[in-house]
């Protein structure tokens, strides 16, 4: 029994993997997600990663960090 939940929790995990690796690029389609401000002094009610995109916002290219954590 113990040997079957490891390989459901095992293919789960891979089922759901990452879809971005160290130094990949997101498409287009995933830059223009627009996602709520719930936290923090930003011009709109909403973000997304298209507004930091030089070739997308008019020429203002930034450098961002992205750290995402949860503690549940």
């Amino acid at each position: 029994m113990l040997k079957q939940f490891v390989l459901c929790a095992a293919l789960i995990a891979v089922a759901f993997s990452q879809t971005y690796d160290i130094g990949e690029i997101l498409s287009l389609e995933d830059q223009n997600t627009a996602f709520n401000v719930c936290y923090g002094d930003y011009a709109s009610d909403q973000i997304r990663l298209a507004d930091f995109n030089g070739a997308l916002n008019g020429g203002h290219y930034y450098i961002t960090v992205v750290d995402m954590s949860a503690t549940w």
